[in-house]
């Protein structure tokens, strides 16, 4: 039996692409507007 927690993510599609090198620029800039959105609240931004 599936929890709640699978049931959430069921049939959502997922695509594995060549890493791009462009990504650690797109990433920085993600956090710097999420720090400017968070201030001092975001104690940490990571990507998962």
């Amino acid at each position: 039996m599936k929890n709640q927690q699978s049931k959430k993510y069921e049939g959502r599609k997922y695509m594995v692409v060549p890493h791009d090198p462009e990504w650690l620029v797109l990433i920085a800039k993600e956090a710097e507007d999420l720090i400017e959105i968070f201030g001092s609240d975001a104690i940490k931004i990571e990507h998962i």
